[in-house]
């Protein structure tokens, strides 16, 4: 559980919006409670972020590879 944080993956390093929010593959985004699970499809980018949706500074770096 993470409380007040929705986890989600997003674009954008910062964290505390959802409005870059990442979800092709994604199941369960912004959850507080559970499991997110990411099916990486062909087409991501080489860099995402796990963040926090409601803080900013919350969160870390993703590098998909082939």
């Amino acid at each position: 559980t993470t409380s007040n944080h929705p986890l989600l993956l997003s674009t954008n390093s910062i964290g505390g919006n959802t409005n870059v929010e990442y979800t092709n593959g994604v199941t369960n985004s912004q959850t507080t409670n559970g499991t997110l699970t990411f099916q990486v499809p062909s087409d991501a980018p080489s860099t995402l972020y796990y963040v926090c949706g409601n803080h900013s500074g919350m969160g870390g770096e993703i590098t998909i590879s082939d």
